[in-house]
Order: C-alpha cells, then structure tokens, then sequence
C-alpha cells in the first residue's frame, strides 16, 4: 500500500511539458475563474473516482515528516520535494522539470525526460485538485490535491 501511495504520490507531483509556450495560465479548465497555478502547493490528499465519486482522503506523512512540495515556477519550470521516513529519519527528494497548463490539461515533464498528463478537476486560490488517467479504457483514476501554501 505504502509503494502505490508513493508511486501516486510521485505522478501526482510530476508535472510538465517540452515546451512553455503553450503556457494558458489564466485558465482554470473551464474559463470560468482567472486563477493561476503558479506558485507553491503542498500535497494534502489522494484518492480516486469510484462510480463517478471522488474519494479523496487526507495524508498524514509517517515520522512528522512534511507533505510533500511543488512548486510551479512562471519561467516553466517546476521544483518538487518529496519526503519518505526511513530508519526512523526523514529523507528528502528533490526532482525539477518543466510543466505546462492549456485549458484543463496540466503536463509536466521530469529531469528524466517522463511526461505526466493531468486533468485539472480544481483550480481555484487554495486547491488544486489533479486527475490521473491510468490505461486506454479510461477507468481508472488517481487522484491528487494540494493546497496553496
């Protein structure tokens, strides 16, 4: 269970794109409000979509470790912090990559050249709410949510 909360974890703060130009900021997935993404956000809950209803529950870091970090730089690019408690220590992980926002689709692309495609379900001052689709038959969902710190 710890492995796939990490690995949804991990896609869920995994964010960009080759290329920013293609950056729309002002659009929060469906145009209605004029937040932007920028900015720092911690990881506050997961969860998934069961029969259309989103099940999302809030993270408690194991050893006081922090909630994991990212933050979405104007330039592109991203800076991220994960945290994982072991041998009773807290470790910290840093990944960078690019990212890119249009309409409610959120890509970001990590220092390994991965790409993680996003829906955005939520943007607003406080929360940003991610959808990761797994497979072609698009059933299968994870789900991510931050809070802006």
């Amino acid at each position: 269970m710890k492995k796939l909360a990490v690995l949804l974890m991990s896609i869920g703060l995994f964010v960009s794109s080759c290329s920013s130009n293609d950056n729309n900021d002002n659009d929060n997935g469906g145009g209605k409000q004029d937040v932007s993404i920028i900015g720092k956000w911690e990881l506050t809950k997961r969860g998934n979509i069961l029969n259309g209803t989103e099940l999302l529950l809030p993270i408690t870091p194991e050893g006081g470790c922090s909630n994991d970090q990212i933050d979405f730089l104007e330039n592109g690019n991203y800076k991220e912090i994960q945290y994982e408690y072991v041998n009773s220590k807290c470790k910290e992980y840093n990944n960078d990559g690019t990212w890119s926002k249009s309409n409610n689709i959120l890509k970001n692309k990590d220092v390994l050249n991965n790409e993680f495609i996003y829906e955005i379900l939520r943007l607003d001052e406080t929360t940003l709410r991610l959808k990761i689709t797994n497979g072609n038959d698009n059933t299968i969902y994870a789900l991510t949510e931050y809070t802006r710190k």
